[in-house]
């Protein structure tokens, strides 16, 4: 068995997709939204999603736009890390 370690280690991400509106749908059949959501990819690690719960908007006070705000900002952080990375990578 050859186990690679670095692959192990590597949480380097290497797509982000924008804020996407997630809606639940009501009895009636009239649609809610529910809030956003933040897809990640990571290079060796899959994709996993990041939820801003639309319900909970104490937790999203301090952003204008409450949990869009959030997600938005959430978004661009990790496309400054996902640079960083790059710039990282470009010196190794």
């Amino acid at each position: 068995m050859n186990i690679n370690v670095r692959k192990i280690f590597d949480w380097n991400i290497v797509d982000v997709s924008q804020p996407v509106p997630v809606y639940s749908v009501m009895p009636m059949g009239n649609r809610k939204l529910a809030g956003y959501t933040v897809a990640l990819t990571y290079r060796h690690h899959g994709t996993t999603s990041k939820f801003f719960d639309a319900d909970s908007e104490r937790l999203w006070m301090i952003y204008p736009d409450g949990p869009l705000g959030a997600a938005r900002e959430y978004y661009e952080q990790v496309l400054q890390r996902m640079m960083l990375q790059s710039l990282k990578e470009k010196t190794l």
